[in-house]
């Protein structure tokens, strides 16, 4: 078991990135939401040191929306994510052995008040190693996630039916 005041970065604790999220909130005193895998913790500092820590030097101070969902928590969260998909979940296993996410890695959702998450985002391709991009909006939250891939996949997610979103790769914005 880690510590939830294990330093992964200069700026962020593990507790920053397990203890964010609604769902997390909801369910805190229920799920203690600490990641399992020694590569889960390796992965999250990877994401604190080259991408959260350099995006926060140059635009100001994250605030995290989403970050490390166990098996426990993701199985509470209802609709909006997809766990084979996300990343979130690091290198954590399900109960059958098998990695929830494939993809490996891991994810975080953040903004930074008064700061444009397309100007976020175009700052963030130039300047860092990702797999994942998800942009929902110049002021939404913006889904990163570093990954074995390192596919630098920027992928802009177009609302429709006020509800939901179809996701469409693009090359830039």
């Amino acid at each position: 078991m880690f510590e939830y005041n294990y330093q992964c970065s200069k700026n962020f604790k593990l507790k920053d990135i397990i203890h964010c999220g609604e769902t997390w909130n909801k369910y805190k005193n229920i799920i203690d939401n600490l990641p399992k895998e020694p590569e889960t913790i390796k992965a999250i500092s990877f994401l604190c040191e080259n991408i959260l820590e350099p995006v926060q030097k140059e635009f100001g101070k994250i605030i995290l929306t989403y970050g490390f969902a166990s098996y426990d928590l993701t199985k509470k969260i209802k609709n909006r994510i997809y766990p084979k998909l996300d990343q979130h979940s690091g290198y954590e296993k399900n109960k059958k052995g098998n990695y929830i996410c494939e993809r490996l890695g891991q994810a975080v959702d953040f903004y930074i008040p008064n700061i444009n998450s397309k100007n976020i985002c175009k700052w963030i391709n130039l300047n860092c190693q990702f797999d994942r991009m998800y942009f929902y909006g110049e002021d939404r939250p913006i889904h990163i996630s570093i990954g074995p891939e390192n596919k630098k996949q920027i992928i802009l997610m177009r609302k429709y039916d006020n509800k939901k979103y179809i996701p469409k790769v693009v090359k830039i914005f």
